[in-house]
């Protein structure tokens, strides 16, 4: 606690009588200052928490103004020769010689400090689990030209905060120093932001490389990535928006437009590093310090005043996240979105409303449930919140769609939320509403493949629509499925997950065999496919018959599908969730035909799903004497054959597994030793000598 004296005065202090035996402040308030025996504190000062110092004291270590603030002026230009110190103490790239060396500086810093930008995450906190630029994360080590090391300590920003802290006892003119503060935060993350913009060949090049992706993350995703909807429609109209937005100044603009360039840039192919390119960082750097920056002056801006642009900027971010394979991050900006969205008052629009604000506020209140019933949270909307109750016209069947997957969602997260309490009969009765939904919509829609002149963004979004809505199906009946094993009263909830997992894979199949969307890059797309595939696996090795129907068949070949799908995405994006799910398929494959070639200890950890063990006794040299033909027959299987362990939590998938210890998510190391003596409420064995 600061006392009075503490806090510097335009005005000198009053020069005080000595003669008492009083201590200063008890000399300054007129009251009794009394002294217990062997005490240094009068009781006065000790109920106050104050400093109890005799008047001599004060005088002689008392400054005057003017001496407070040389002072602080001094100790603020310490602080200026460390920053530029620290400036000139970052090599600057030679790919980007062409900035000032201050904007290099920022830029460097705002590289390397993007942890500091977004609290409660570090993105040095994990270890890697890839080899590719699109990994969350890298090791921390050397900066060269392609790798930029991450630390968790932020020089720049606890220089900043050291300089607040230092005015902290001028209370009055605090908030003006809190304002003037943001205000230059702001414009070193717009310039460090337009340090890292590439050059104009370069820019031309990333452009070129992803305009067939824009309409989808438009028209298929429900972005707006520029000043308006669908105002970017050609190279020229991009590099426009780009070049406009950096010399506007404006926050959220150049926000927007680092998102966009973030879009573009994570979505280049691996074959892109074989360029020549002057880049002014890696590709994988470029992208975290575009969504950095832009992290940082919403969050700057948003506490003062939230803005349509800034709810579309967080919806870009949330998008971006997804893609990354952290949905729990992009559940916190869909969160942050909602929140701007309600002070906005976008939860109360009339029908007269302009068409964007409704746009925006649907798309995220939608997400945001989408997100909580994937991850076993509950909702910020209930059913009877006001901005969820009006339907969309069934004219707009995608929007239809969307609407009435997210009020499943809702549902199945009151449903989950109270798994303890509540019996069977109400998965049938949300799995009934579902159904009457579904009959709404025309067949046809449901059942349309894309021909030559379909739209890739038409192509993408009726894929993404499928996944959601069977990726529901799924997640309702699949606690219930795992049941279906050792009680046949939940055989329908068996048949209605793998009907669903099914649709999953076949809606994946038509994006990712597409010649021109197979690279779209979306990690959490090809988890859902890959979960689709394993809960096909779990149920072929629940099959006891050696002879295989058309329908065990049938299921194989969508496993198949999958894996080769994966194996694709991970070699030509470098995507370490589709290589992952790749791995583990392709041990559950070989495992059911009794050809499995795999570690001999094989234990993964699946985020949001559970976990795998596969484990084979070594052979040994010793031949054990056995008294009959069938027992040593049984022996040799128990010690030559593997074992498969599955364990899940089903109600509560996101639990406090390896995917919640690590920014990483999905794109953890699986086979990372985390979650050992993690309970889960589901477990089964499988013999490998039963698929011999």
């Amino acid at each position: 606690m600061y006392t009075p004296q503490s806090i510097s005065s335009d005005r000198p202090s009053k020069r005080l009588r000595l003669g008492t035996k009083s201590c200063a402040e008890c000399r300054r308030r007129k009251v009794r200052c009394i002294f217990e025996p062997n005490t240094t504190v009068c009781k006065e000062c000790a109920a106050h928490e104050a400093e109890c110092i005799s008047q001599q004291s004060v005088h002689v270590s008392k400054q005057s103004p003017k001496e407070d603030g040389q002072d602080i002026q001094a100790k603020l230009q310490g602080l200026e020769q460390m920053v530029y110190r620290l400036c000139e103490a970052m090599s600057a790239r030679p790919e980007s010689s062409s900035g000032s060396s201050f904007e290099m500086s920022a830029a460097e810093a705002l590289t390397r400090l993007q942890s500091s930008s977004s609290p409660g995450t570090s993105l040095a906190s994990t270890p890697n689990t890839g080899t590719g630029w699109r990994e969350v994360s890298e090791p921390r080590s050397s900066v060269s030209a392609e790798q930029i090391e991450s630390f968790e300590d932020a020089p720049l920003l606890n220089l900043f905060q050291e300089a607040m802290l230092i005015q902290k006892h001028h209370v009055q003119s605090q908030r003006g120093n809190q304002e003037l503060s943001s205000d230059y935060r702001t414009k070193i993350y717009i310039k460090a932001i337009k340090a890292l913009v590439p050059n104009s060949a370069d820019l031309e090049l990333i452009l070129q490389m992803t305009e067939p992706f824009w309409p989808i993350w438009e028209d298929a995703l429900g972005l707006v990535l520029g000043w308006e909807p669908h105002s970017i429609t050609s190279l020229a109209s991009a590099k426009l928006f780009i070049h406009d937005s950096m010399k506007s100044e404006s926050p959220m603009l150049v926000a927007k437009s680092a998102l966009f360039l973030a879009f573009c840039v994570q979505q280049l192919p691996v074959s892109f590093k074989n360029r020549p390119t002057n880049l002014p960082a890696s590709p994988k750097a470029l992208v975290n310090s575009y969504m950095s920056g832009a992290d940082s002056l919403i969050s700057i801006n948003e506490s003062c005043s939230p803005t349509i642009h800034g709810l579309e900027s967080l919806d870009i971010l949330l998008k971006l996240y997804l893609n990354m394979g952290r949905p729990r991050q992009a559940w916190h900006f869909a969160r942050r979105a909602l929140n701007s969205a309600v002070l906005l008052g976008l939860h109360n629009l009339e029908d007269t409303t302009r068409s964007r604000e409704k746009t925006v506020w649907a798309h995220i209140w939608q997400l945001e449930r989408l997100l909580s019933a994937l991850l076993g949270l509950p909702s910020a909307t209930t059913a009877s919140h006001p901005g969820v109750s009006t339907e969309p016209s069934e004219q707009n069947i995608g929007a239809l769609v969307l609407f009435n997957i997210s009020f499943i969602a809702g549902r199945i997260i009151e449903r989950n939320q109270n798994h303890q309490t509540v019996n069977y009969a109400v998965t049938l009765a949300i799995d009934q509403e579902a159904q009457q939904f579904k009959n709404r919509i025309p067949s046809e829609w449901w059942n349309s493949l894309p021909t030559t002149s379909t739209p890739l963004s038409a192509i993408y979004g009726l894929g993404i629509l499928k996944v959601e809505f069977y990726a529901g199906q799924k997640l309702l009946h699949l606690p219930y499925m795992l049941k279906s094993s050792v009680d046949n009263n939940y055989e329908y909830s068996r048949l209605r997950a793998l009907d669903a997992c099914r649709e999953i894979i076949k809606a994946y199949q038509i994006v990712r065999q597409h010649p021109r969307l197979n690279l779209t890059i979306c990690d959490l797309m090809d988890f859902q496919a890959f979960s689709a595939a394993v809960v096909l696996v779990i149920d072929q090795l629940n099959q006891s018959s050696h002879l295989e129907t058309h329908q065990e068949s049938s299921d194989w070949d969508l496993v198949h599908d999958v894996k080769r799908s994966l194996k694709m995405v991970s070699e030509a994006m470098e995507c370490t969730v589709a290589g992952q799910g790749y791995d583990v398929l392709q041990h559950l494959s070989t495992f059911r035909t009794g050809a499995y070639a795999g570690p001999d200890h094989y234990d993964v950890t699946i985020p949001m799903f559970g976990r795998v063990k596969i484990s084979r006794p070594k052979n040994q040299n010793v031949q054990p004497e056995f008294n009959d033909f069938y027992e040593a027959e049984n022996q040799f299987q128990q010690q030559f054959f593997p074992m498969l362990e599955f364990s899940a939590n089903a109600f509560a998938p996101f639990g406090m597994t390896g995917d919640v210890l690590s920014d990483m998510e999905l794109g953890i190391d699986w086979t990372s030793p985390l979650n050992v003596d993690y309970n889960y409420d589901w477990s089964q064995n499988f013999d490998g000598s039963l698929f011999v």
